[in-house]
């Protein structure tokens, strides 16, 4: 009886808990039925408000989780950002208050907080600063005259080294002996003489050695004062007095070093050896006794510090030394101050740093916010000082597809911004693409978000935006996305180094990662020479890793090589019928590069076409038509976007154009190849007033 009765019992709380199970299965599923909801007139339809009264009811829910109730409060935000209603900042906010172990959430909070704040204040410049662009586009590792009306320039079309005038825009070329066809010899950097009439530079010999020659501006006559054979020497400023040259010298199968060179005697003085190859800012001092320059410190992440040379007696003083990164700028005009740019509080800033006896005296001051990470050309006699930062941009047109699916590049629509990596979901109602945004340290830092166009209703959202993404690829029957990305602010420490993200659309949630494998040092960052594909099933994910080609089962999470090799490109597409790999093998010495096929059903690796001018390929895809391929190389011209026809293995060149870099991206339905292009231009600014006595802005 007492059995009975204990079975009896048992059975009653197990249907107890069974009914508990079941009702939290059914509210869950209830509130993610509602929350789908709120995705459809969000993302779907467009319908911001409507979107917003739905993930209210969720919030308003006892039943919802913390953390479902942090990501619809996510969503809340971004539908009032999208408004343009501030109370996108108090969501934002509550989020980052209320929910701080919801950790992915919060971050994207505060990412978002910040670009909000960015974009509704000015900067807070010091009263009394004039800054001013003064050119873009003028390829120049240069500097500007005393007088500030001229600046010396590397004229890359041709390798001739020349001048500008910076108020009529004239050029002037000193050199005319340059060429870059076989036996190459051209001009690279140059410094401007404290008197104005020379300029030295250093010029690349067809015995592959760089030596540093002076240049009268009236006389152009060239002449050579420093070079050895098995060496590269690179000018980079003169003493104030005018008697002595800093020269960076890369020497073989030996430390490199900073020297002094004495222009009249041909004299040297080493004053620091390097082991690493690097390039070190420097400057002497105002009155050409003592030299500063930075290098970076091992211990401290590769971060640079500064420090002085006494030129007489070679003694060596660590003068600012910080955890941040530092990097030189030059001297105030009286010399009792280091100019640097430093990122010590998160963005690139202008710092002034007082100077006594070799050392550091209180605390560096400073005076211009968000500059960015900009180099020196140095300082007028008016202590203007110019500056140059490189400005990127990418250019993505649309081409429709004509008879034979061959591109009808007369026609092409372009899309704004600085977009790339544009490619059209399985249904074409939605566009993904990568948008290059400056971040709020100003030009030179970016962040590349994914975004996705809902082509329906003409709105745009950000992906993931607390991560730096690339080349995005849409699943063949589903609303989802696989790139290569890499979340930012990441620990250094850890073991990550970039991963292949799968991402929902409709869920709006990352629902599988492929970790990425840490790289070798010359094949760069492991994410960025990534890039990843679906097979015609979606079951499965192929990508390139920098180890080689390799497969990842969706299903079991496990993942196989196909091929391993080091030596291949950032190209991956998988055919339309979903059997074959197109990747390409980067050029050696001996070979050019090569367009490769794998099969994914025998493992066969077939070669296509080797590179028609000898180079590497900059990108390739399938056309729909399985039997042709685009792809673009470099031409005389700029660059080149080609079809090769695998039945006769003939090409045509279809489109040439003068920028470079190019990517191609193709719509789904098969009407349009996206074509992105990439071009980067120097500018150069002008600085007054920031250096005066006492000017800080803290």
């Amino acid at each position: 009886m007492i059995l009975i009765m204990n079975n009896l019992l048992r059975n009653i709380i197990l249907l107890i808990v069974l009914m508990v199970i079941s009702t939290t299965l059914a509210i869950s599923q209830d509130l993610e039925r509602i929350y789908q909801q709120g995705l459809q007139k969000e993302i779907g339809e467009g319908d911001l408000t409507e979107a917003i009264n739905i993930y209210n009811a969720i919030l308003l829910d006892d039943n919802a989780s913390r953390q479902m109730k942090a990501k619809v409060l996510l969503h809340i935000g971004g539908c009032y950002q999208k408004l343009g209603n501030n109370e996108a900042s108090e969501v934002y906010q509550l989020i980052i208050s209320d929910y701080g172990e919801q950790k992915e959430f919060v971050d994207i909070a505060k990412s978002r907080l910040n670009r909000i704040v960015d974009d509704f204040n000015e900067p807070d410049f010091p009263t009394g600063v004039k800054l001013q662009q003064i050119w873009v586009g003028l390829n120049t590792s240069g500097s500007v005259s005393p007088d500030g009306k001229y600046i010396s320039y590397w004229d890359n079309e041709s390798g001739n080294l020349g001048y500008k005038n910076i108020l009529t825009g004239e050029s002037v070329l000193l050199t005319d002996e340059a060429t870059y066809e076989a036996p190459m010899q051209f001009t690279i950097n140059s410094t401007i003489s404290p008197n104005g009439n020379e300029i030295a530079y250093s010029w690349y010999n067809p015995d592959s050695t760089y030596e540093v020659r002076i240049v009268e501006i009236d006389k152009p006559v060239p002449g050579k004062v420093f070079g050895e054979k098995n060496e590269e020497a690179f000018p980079i400023s003169w003493s104030p007095d005018g008697q002595w040259l800093l020269i960076m010298r890369f020497i073989d199968s030996a430390d490199d070093q900073l020297i002094s060179l004495n222009i009249a005697t041909r004299d040297i003085k080493v004053l620091n050896e390097v082991d690493d190859g690097y390039w070190m800012r420097s400057w002497y001092s105002p009155d050409s006794k003592n030299i500063a320059f930075d290098i970076p410190i091992e211990e401290n992440n590769g971060n640079f510090d500064i420090y002085l040379v006494n030129h007489d007696d070679g003694r060596k003083y660590k003068t600012i030394e910080h955890p941040a990164n530092d990097r030189l700028m030059g001297w105030s005009a009286d010399g009792n101050r280091i100019i640097f740019i430093s990122d010590r509080t998160g963005t690139w800033d202008l710092w002034s740093q007082n100077i006594e006896d070799q050392l550091a005296v209180g605390p560096a001051e400073r005076v211009f916010p968000g500059i960015g990470f900009v180099s020196s050309l140095g300082k007028t006699n008016s202590n203007a000082m110019f500056y140059g930062i490189f400005s990127r941009r990418h250019t993505t047109n649309m081409f429709p597809l004509g008879e034979n699916y061959t591109p009808d590049c007369r026609v092409s629509k372009p899309l704004l911004g600085s977009k790339y990596y544009a490619e059209t979901s399985y249904d074409s109602n939605y566009m993904a693409f990568i948008e290059e945004m400056i971040k709020p340290a100003g030009p030179g830092h970016y962040s590349r978000p994914l975004q996705v166009k809902n082509r329906l209703n003409d709105k745009t959202q950000i992906i993931l935006d607390n991560y730096d993404s690339r080349a995005p690829r849409w699943a063949n029957n589903s609303l989802k996305l696989v790139f290569p990305a890499y979340k930012q602010n990441t620990d250094p420490t850890t073991d990550y180094y970039g991963g292949i993200y799968i991402y929902d659309l409709m869920a709006d949630e990352i629902i599988d990662m492929i970790m990425l494998p840490e790289r070798k040092p010359e094949y760069g960052l492991s994410w960025i020479g990534c890039i990843a594909d679906w097979s015609a099933d979606d079951s499965k994910i192929i990508f390139l890793d920098g180890s080689g080609l390799r497969l990842y089962n969706l299903a079991n999470k496990k993942d196989s090589t196909l091929i391993s090799n080091y030596n291949l490109s950032s190209i991956l597409d998988v055919s339309p019928e979903g059997d074959m790999v197109l990747f390409a093998i980067r050029s050696s010495k001996n070979q050019a590069g090569k367009l490769m096929t794998y099969s994914l059903n025998t493992g066969n690796i077939r070669e296509i076409l080797e590179s028609p001018n000898q180079g590497d390929f900059q990108s390739a895809i399938w056309s729909p038509e399985v039997s042709k391929v685009y792809f673009t190389e470099n031409t005389k011209k700029g660059m080149g976007l080609w079809q090769l026809d695998m039945y006769d293995n003939s090409i045509e060149l279809l489109w040439e154009s003068e920028l470079k870099n190019f990517s191609l991206g193709l719509d789904k339905s098969g009407l349009k190849i996206a074509i992105s292009s990439f071009m980067q231009e120097f500018e150069i600014w002008r600085m007054q007033n920031a250096l005066s006595p006492g000017q800080s802005n803290r």
